[in-house]
């Protein structure tokens, strides 16, 4: 269905730049366009409007090969199998762009029924289905917009398999917003997804610029089915060849791009979970990894995913990738890489993702933002587990759930507690993780993070294990630290002792240490608590 999509586009486009090369303006209908293209191709001057059309388009369809053609032939039951073949052998041959890009089509497959009068009827129906489209008269990138939605579609009803090559639309926007974020001006932006999937993610990045004509798409692809539908997803939305490189390669296998452009203004990433990879110690050596000193876990290539994506980064750039919760606290290996990470300030911020919103695993997932320059090694957390609404099997969110999340990341970095507000009820808690001497247990973390979900214990026992000992600070402070004693008793208890034990009272605590008097606390108060 989608390359029969793609192939409408194609020839749509082709025969619209025929009857202005033809006529000199545009068609009223497409039909019209096929009847001056017919006449003109039997005419002298063939040779000369097809050298000028293979220019154009770097494509050539004959008259009868056309989509509109095929659908008429369709409608009078002329409709044969083997003409759509020879038109998609011919595309795929007129230029080294459209190599192997109708591979992944099988017009004889017996899915498409029993015998082949039924197959080609089905692929008949389709044919005619899809030429009802007017892409001629239609307002917006139509075609390019309905792609999307069948892969969406296609996504959201097969589950698993389709949950390879696609993002659900708020992560994504969430993603794309963070990373542009400060660069939305810039001409010739640079983007790139080394587990680009359909390419969904990637073009997310010409809604927010505000010069989408001169942004340049990088990105790679594992599965060469995927990767085609990502090449026809560039075309559809009228990317042009010069603005996209695309690749059918694996991404940690060997490093990628390594001539061209090798650093990206923004990196976006929504990659297998806990994938298998081959973690050969020879990695160790590779520039993306080196600097760690350990290798993701064979079992678990998530960081391996995050290190690739960040080694690309400009200094001045942003990357926004989706991983699951078990990068946070995992240790081993993966704990000397977070370590490493937040040592360095390489970690912006955490958000937190409601659970069931991807369609290749229901578990909760996060998004992770790194910089590679920035002032402090502050992280800020949003739990966001709660901002959906249940729709069929999956959990949406929708413009406000997002907007309140880019509101706290974008607009809201200071060390206080946020509540998201849902109805009656808190639906998220956002606060500012500050490291005061990474994993020396004779000093503290502040964190003013307070998980609202099933997950909290384990994340704040990881959390204490691995940085010492745990301080709460708010507005709202003696509760705050009333409901951690609950959850950790030992950890409450030892904190609330120890700054009894240093400190006349808790606010001369919190004065002493982050210059929350008072009055401060007062403000903080008024403008953020809801």
């Amino acid at each position: 269905l989608l390359s029969f999509v793609f192939y409408k586009y194609l020839s749509d486009t082709f025969l619209v730049k025929a009857y202005d090369l033809i006529e000199d303006c545009e068609p009223e209908s497409i039909e019209e366009a096929q009847r001056a293209y017919e006449e003109a191709y039997a005419g002298e001057d063939a040779a000369d409007l097809l050298n000028d059309l293979r220019d154009s388009c770097r494509y050539v369809i004959e008259p009868h090969l056309t989509f509109h053609a095929l659908a008429k032939q369709a409608a009078n039951n002329e409709f044969k199998r083997e003409d759509l073949k020879k038109a998609f052998n011919d595309i795929e041959t007129s230029d080294p762009i459209f190599n192997g890009l109708f591979a992944d089509v099988d017009l004889y497959a017996s899915r498409l029924g029993v015998g082949d009068t039924k197959q080609s009827a089905t692929v008949a129906e389709l044919m005619k289905v899809i030429n009802q489209a007017d892409v001629l008269h239609a307002e917006g990138d139509v075609l390019g917009n309905a792609y999307e939605y069948l892969i969406g579609q296609f996504a959201s009803e097969t589950g698993k398999k389709a949950g390879e090559f696609y993002t659900p639309a708020g992560p994504a926007e969430i993603l794309t917003r963070i990373a542009i974020s400060g660069q939305e001006e810039k001409k010739g932006l640079l983007v790139y997804d080394p587990c680009m999937g359909s390419a969904s993610l990637l073009l997310d990045a010409r809604k927010f610029s505000k010069k989408p004509e001169y942004v340049k798409y990088f990105g790679q692809e594992l599965m060469t089915s995927t990767y085609n539908l990502a090449r026809m997803n560039m075309f559809l939305h009228g990317i042009a060849p010069e603005n996209q490189v695309l690749r059918n390669g694996d991404t940690l296998d060997a490093d990628w791009p390594t001539t061209e452009e090798t650093e990206f203004d923004m990196t976006v990433m929504n990659p297998p979970y806990s994938a298998n990879w081959s973690a050969k110690q020879g990695f160790l050596s590779d520039a993306r990894f080196t600097d760690y000193g350990v290798l993701a876990p064979k079992s678990k290539a998530d960081y391996a995913f995050l290190l690739h994506g960040f080694y690309h980064l400009k200094p001045t750039g942003t990357m926004g990738i989706v991983l699951p919760h078990g990068v946070l606290f995992r240790g081993g290996t993966e704990g000397t890489i977070r370590q490493k990470l937040l040592e360095n300030g390489s970690i912006y911020a955490v958000i937190g993702l409601p659970a069931n919103m991807f369609y290749n695993t229901g578990i909760p997932t996060c998004i992770i933002v790194l910089k590679k320059q920035r002032p402090g090694r502050d992280v800020l957390f949003i739990d966001a587990s709660r901002l959906f609404e249940k729709k069929k099997t999956q959990n949406v969110m929708n413009a406000e759930h997002i907007a309140r999340v880019l509101e706290l990341l974008l607009e809201g970095r200071a060390p206080l507690l946020f509540h998201c507000n849902s109805g009656r009820d808190r639906s998220g808690v956002c606060a500012m993780v500050v490291l005061m001497a990474l994993g020396c247990s004779d000093d503290v973390l502040l964190i003013d993070y307070l998980l609202t979900n099933s997950y909290r214990a384990e994340a704040l026992q990881a959390v204490h294990a691995a940085y010492g000992a745990l301080i709460e600070a708010a507005p709202e402070y003696d509760e705050l630290l009333t409901l951690l004693s609950g959850v950790l008793p030992s950890v409450g208890q030892a904190v609330l002792a120890e700054i009894d034990a240093r400190y006349p009272s808790r606010e001369a605590y919190l004065e002493a240490e982050y210059g929350l008097d008072e009055e401060r606390l007062v403000q903080l108060r008024s403008r953020y608590v809801e």
